[in-house]
């Protein structure tokens, strides 16, 4: 007979286990007949409970710790439905089952505690598959609603897009049909009309152009510098000038002349010619020689006009520049800024003469400024008094 084999179809390991234990302190008396224990006695329920019950001890512990996982997952997941419940939830059923469920996983557990502890005890746990069943059923029904309303939602959002639709249509082909075909028949009429004032507008925009282009040549073969020469031998009467004069040349140009007829233009000297230059200059600040610029605003900037001029014309040029001045001063004038630039006192002292300047000082519409250069760079100052 076996030993293990019979305990296991007796069910009694727990009284087998704790006769195991007297068989060790009785030396060789059976704890179950107490008579003499046979020599294998010990030795089979060493085998027993050292293999066959440790693994069976082993497998139980196993269980009772997926149960604990699995009861704690199912827990989890309803209390997150509970933490924000659906609309059509049954709250009150569902707390209902969870609190069946959690009564049932708890006596469980105490009665897997209790078999853990006298494996020989014979337990049978609670079924908690209907309240599971149900649980299941309950969710998977809201969510089945919660599908169908879904539908039924983007089936409204689709009819009302249709009854939009066709109700925009009975209007257009019924009531406004009428107001459609007039806005069609003027639409295309505007846009017409539109399309010819396009092409009006082009064509104008061309013609001008044309125009333009015919004006400018009709002006240019009307431009004469005569005005201009007249006025640079005024000038050069004026400032007491009389080595040469200016004289029209073909076809828009101009000639200097010495006073006995000859050619001046081979002999005139480095001063005559930066008078000249200054002459002519004068004229074009005053006004383009061309008659369509005449009415341009204009800044005259004179840098250094004393170069290459001898002390005589020196002083020709200090007469011609204040006349500019002068010209500057008229409310008419077109020159809305004079600059002029030079390293020279004495010209400075020379064009700045004025009858009602007093010791040097600026006048209200003018002012004097020094630029200074050294190894730092160059700063500029404004000047109370005129002088270097």
């Amino acid at each position: 007979m076996c030993i293990g084999k019979e305990t296991e179809r007796l069910g009694h390991g727990d009284w087998v286990r704790a006769g195991r234990r007297h068989l060790e302190r009785n030396h060789g008396v059976c704890p179950f007949c107490q008579q003499s224990a046979p020599e294998r006695l010990a030795g089979e329920l060493n085998d027993y409970f050292d293999a066959t019950f440790l693994e069976e001890e082993q497998l139980l512990a196993r269980l009772e710790q997926q149960y604990r996982q699995d009861a704690h997952a199912i827990r989890q997941w309803l209390d997150q439905i509970l933490l924000a419940p659906a609309r059509l939830l049954d709250v009150e059923l569902l707390q209902h089952l969870k609190y069946r469920f959690e009564q049932g996983v708890t006596i469980n557990l105490y009665r897997m505690e209790n078999k853990r502890k006298e494996p020989g005890l014979s337990v049978t746990l609670e079924s908690l598959a209907d309240d599971l069943c149900r649980l299941g059923d309950l969710v998977a029904g809201v969510n089945q609603q919660i599908v169908e309303q879904n539908r039924l939602l983007k089936q409204l959002h689709e009819e009302q897009g249709r009854l939009i639709a066709e109700f925009w249509r009975h209007l257009l082909d019924g009531e406004f049909a009428p107001l459609l075909q007039a806005y069609h028949l003027n639409s295309r009429e505007y846009t017409q009309t539109l399309l010819e004032l396009d092409q009006r507008i082009t064509q104008c925009k061309q013609d001008m152009r044309t125009l333009e282009q015919e004006r400018t040549a009709l002006t240019d073969s009307l431009i004469t510098i005569q005005p201009a020469i007249d006025g640079m031998n005024g000038l050069l009467e004026m400032i007491g000038m009389h080595g040469f004069v200016v004289v029209p040349a073909e076809p828009h140009g101009y000639r200097l002349v010495r006073p006995n007829g000859t050619d001046a233009l081979e002999t005139i000297s480095d001063g005559e010619r930066g008078l000249l230059t200054l002459l002519y200059f004068y004229y074009l600040a005053r006004g383009s020689l061309a008659l369509h610029q005449v009415a341009d605003d204009r800044i005259v900037v004179l840098d250094d006009p004393t170069v290459g001029l001898d002390p005589e014309t020196m002083h020709f040029a200090a007469r011609v520049l204040r006349k500019l001045i002068g010209l500057v001063r008229q409310p008419e004038s077109r020159i809305r800024q004079l600059w002029i630039l030079t390293h020279d006192p004495r010209f400075l002292q020379d064009v700045t003469v004025h009858p009602f300047r007093l010791s040097g000082q600026p006048l209200e519409d003018e002012s004097f400024w020094k630029i200074r250069k050294d190894r730092h760079g160059s700063s500029v100052e404004r000047l109370a008094v005129i002088g270097f």
